[in-house]
């Protein structure tokens, strides 16, 4: 019996005649009566049901979805039933980087059409963009991380993206890391090149869940839990002249110095009317989707703080509460210094002791304080107040 495969389903799948193969470090295991898929990259298990791992195995072996359709049609499915089992678990397999088209992968081993180089600290990157040079995405690219923009540099980390069908693959050195809409690709590189600074770290080195903003030579160092508004205090303060270093991630050395890694600040949508009180750009921004759903606006800064802020002036913890009397309460700076290395990040996850003596010793001078609000307007004024007196 011949299936249908030019139907609404076939249509939007278009890799129905394509070899997909499997990414590097995916491998099925047997446990028991039981198949899984084993993610090295992920350090994930992906647990398969019997239709599901008739379908990886012929995948596997190089046959092209529409071959599969009818293996899966010889168990018992109807042709609409085996065609959807077939799509969506390819899909989701590729939508997760455990397989790529190989038209794909033989792509990203071409002369891109574009490049973009980055440097974010010590980590150099190139993006290379396979498709058409006049695509917007790529000037978005380029508006989001202009501020990491460099020269050619050989050694560096290298990110692939292919354009296909409306979305787009990434690759990282070469591995698929999955497929991507267009709204979800700026968020996805940036978790990309988050994760790739975390592992270029030099020993001693360590991360910190924090904004860093400069005031003359001094640095204002901010935390507080997530939904706290370190990210849109951040933007207020750049906006009111601030040098701006982070809104998210800042390294520490082993010399306890800080310094921001200056991705543009990243606004949910329930900040957005809240931002654009002190940046109104930010309400005709492009809306991008995070991997946890959030929708987020980019907003491109220009006051940054260049180079390692060696004195630190102010930490400020955020307690931010709805319907509170804004306040600025101060703190022990033990306190402030166990609520930061409560989420730091060590690449040998292990925070050596003489750099966080070195860190603890920053904080001699600091004024280090609680701010409690409501209102960002507010906190921007009591943080003015704070840093002016």
């Amino acid at each position: 019996m011949e299936i249908d495969l030019s139907g609404q389903g076939g249509e939007a799948f278009p890799w129905l005649e394509s070899q997909l193969a499997s990414a590097p470090g995916v491998r099925r295991l047997r446990v028991g009566e039981r198949s899984v898929l084993f993610c090295e990259r992920r350090q994930q298990l992906f647990e398969l049901n019997a239709t599901a791992d008739t379908i990886w195995r012929s995948l596997a072996a190089g046959h092209a979805p529409s071959m599969v359709v009818h293996e899966v049609r010889a168990l018992g499915a109807s042709p609409a039933e085996a065609l959807s089992f077939v799509i969506a678990s390819a899909r989701s397999w590729l939508a997760a980087g455990l397989l790529a088209p190989a038209e794909v992968a033989a792509r990203c081993g071409q002369t891109p059409d574009a490049e973009i180089h980055l440097r974010l600290s010590e980590l150099t990157c190139t993006l290379a963009l396979h498709g058409p040079a006049h695509d917007p995405l790529w000037r978005e690219l380029e508006l989001v991380f202009t501020q990491f923009l460099t020269a050619r540099s050989e050694g560096s980390a290298h990110i692939s993206l292919v354009c296909e069908a409306g979305h787009v693959f990434l690759f990282f050195a070469g591995a698929p890391l999955g497929l991507f809409t267009i709204d979800q690709l700026i968020p996805e590189v940036k978790a990309i090149l988050t994760e790739a600074i975390s592992r270029s770290l030099s020993d001693g080195w360590f991360l910190l869940h924090a904004a860093l903003l400069r005031c003359g030579h001094r640095g204002l160092l901010i935390s507080g839990a997530p939904g706290a508004g370190k990210t849109t205090l951040a933007l207020a303060l750049a906006a009111r002249g601030l040098g701006y270093g982070s809104d998210d991630i800042v390294t520490v050395s082993p010399a306890g110095h800080l310094r921001g890694i200056p991705f543009s600040p990243a606004v949910k949508s329930g900040g957005w009317e809240l931002a654009a009180a002190h940046a109104p750009q930010v309400l005709g921004l492009p809306i991008h989707r995070r991997g946890d759903g959030q929708q987020v606006r980019y907003v491109p800064i220009d006051c940054f703080a260049k180079g390692d802020v060696e004195t630190l002036g102010w930490a400020l913890i955020l307690d931010r509460r709805p319907d509170a009397k804004p306040r600025i309460e101060p703190i022990e700076p033990l306190a402030m210094i166990a609520e930061l290395i409560s989420g730091a990040y060590c690449p040998s996850h292990v925070l050596r002791a003489d750099t966080l003596d070195a860190f603890a010793a920053g904080f001699g001078g600091a004024d280090c304080r609680r701010l409690i609000y409501a209102d960002l307007t507010q906190a921007v004024a009591l943080i003015e107040e704070m840093i002016g007196g």
